[in-house]
């Protein structure tokens, strides 16, 4: 039950959906999705992973506590970044090439 709990908490699934986000966006040939430009599609997975993997940080109390709070929200913008990073990475080096290799084309607007 442990290991099943730290799946569902861990990163992977949002990574996984990051990426079916940007499959979607690419390939399904839906004219409002397929307007978006393919350079936002980075900058919302980093919005979704700010939103959905960073909740509110807990209150510290102490000394340390405000320097904490200043540090936690660029720490979080940098998180959410690279793990828009590591689905852009996942679609570009093991996805967009059997992708193209098997005949799917890109949606057009």
């Amino acid at each position: 039950m442990d290991q099943i709990i730290n799946a569902l908490t861990s990163l992977t699934p949002l990574v996984c959906v990051l990426v079916a986000l940007g499959l979607v966006t690419k390939y399904v040939p839906v004219k409002i999705i397929a307007a978006i430009p393919n350079a936002i599609i980075p900058f919302l997975n980093a919005a979704i992973a700010f939103f959905t993997a960073f909740g509110p940080t807990p209150a510290h109390a102490g000394i340390f506590g405000d320097i904490f709070h200043t540090i936690s929200g660029p720490a979080k913008i940098i998180g959410s970044l690279a793990i828009s990073a590591i689905a852009s990475s996942v679609y570009e080096v093991f996805l967009r090439h059997p992708l193209e290799r098997f005949g799917a084309r890109k949606a057009t607007p």
